[in-house]
């Protein structure tokens, strides 16, 4: 990862629909001011933790400032979920070096999910956790094809999205196993889209449900910053 701080690389935005606004920060990080009962509310929290959560804030704010709103503080919900102000649906996310957030209108989109992760595979004594046969499969198979992107990590990332579009829907969390993810390789990419990213989409089914549902998403490989990023917007259709 870089070490300058920068904001707004493009890659998120890349990958959402225009409706949504989003900003990204990438290099270490530092801490930004917090607002109001955030300072409450992370007073627990350990240096690197808080670190977190104030670059994460940061970024949740940048993005709300294109929908009118004037750094309001981004709480934490009884499952850790972000709570955003009303009528705005949201996602925020970080890693090493990275971090994001995306947010709209929620008459626009009924829910977002986005993901980042270092570009690093997976042990393989956890792939059973995490994955199906299906997508342990397709792992080894894109693997022979795309060796420099990490598709275990990449499936993990889908999930941790679509989980997080998932949630403030229908209030409650899902296992791993409980949404089957299959990559597709984009050879037409879209012009707002960097040219140093690998790009795709992905199509998520949920498993072990009284109904079936579905969604799309997008992903990005970043090689310069060996950095994954996936996303969702829209709702989860019953298929």
């Amino acid at each position: 990862m870089i070490g300058f701080p920068k904001f707004n690389s493009g890659f998120l935005a890349s990958l959402l629909p225009e409706e949504v606004f989003s900003s990204e920060y990438l290099g270490s990080f530092y801490g930004f001011p917090l607002i109001g009962k955030e300072k409450e509310i992370s007073r627990s929290f350990s240096s690197k933790r808080l670190k977190e959560f104030s670059v994460g804030r940061k970024c949740a704010r940048n993005a709300l400032s294109h929908l009118g709103f004037n750094d309001p503080p981004i709480l934490i919900g009884t499952n850790r979920e972000p709570i955003w102000p009303k009528n705005i649906c949201g996602s925020i996310t970080h890693c090493r070096g990275y971090a994001a957030a995306a947010v709209t209108s929620d008459y626009r989109f009924r829910t977002i999910g986005i993901d980042a992760e270092p570009n690093n595979p997976i042990e393989s004594e956890v792939y059973s956790l995490i994955m199906s046969k299906k997508e342990i499969k397709q792992v080894g198979e894109l693997t022979c094809s795309q060796p420099n992107i990490s598709w275990d990590r990449l499936t993990f990332s889908a999930k941790e999205s679509v989980y997080k579009a998932w949630f403030p829907t229908y209030g409650k969390w899902l296992d791993f196993t409980d949404c089957e993810v299959m990559f597709y390789l984009d050879s037409h990419r879209p012009n707002n889209q960097p040219k140093e990213l690998v790009v795709g989409r992905y199509h998520a089914q949920l498993l072990k449900s009284k109904r079936s549902y579905s969604c799309n998403g997008q992903w990005a490989f970043v090689p310069f910053f060996n950095l994954l990023i996936t996303t969702t917007a829209g709702s989860l259709t019953e298929s």
